[in-house]
């Protein structure tokens, strides 16, 4: 993964010891976006 085009994404600790990339989002905050886009039937 590039972060430019002349520069590579370099893996954090974290990121690298479980093999997945770390995201700075709010839990509750993705839940609340997912609820939107498929509200539960009526």
């Amino acid at each position: 993964i590039r972060r430019a085009a002349d520069k590579l994404k370099y893996l954090a600790g974290s990121e690298a010891g479980m093999g997945v990339f770390i995201s700075d989002v709010v839990p509750e905050d993705v839940a609340a976006r997912l609820r939107d886009l498929n509200p539960p039937p009526s």
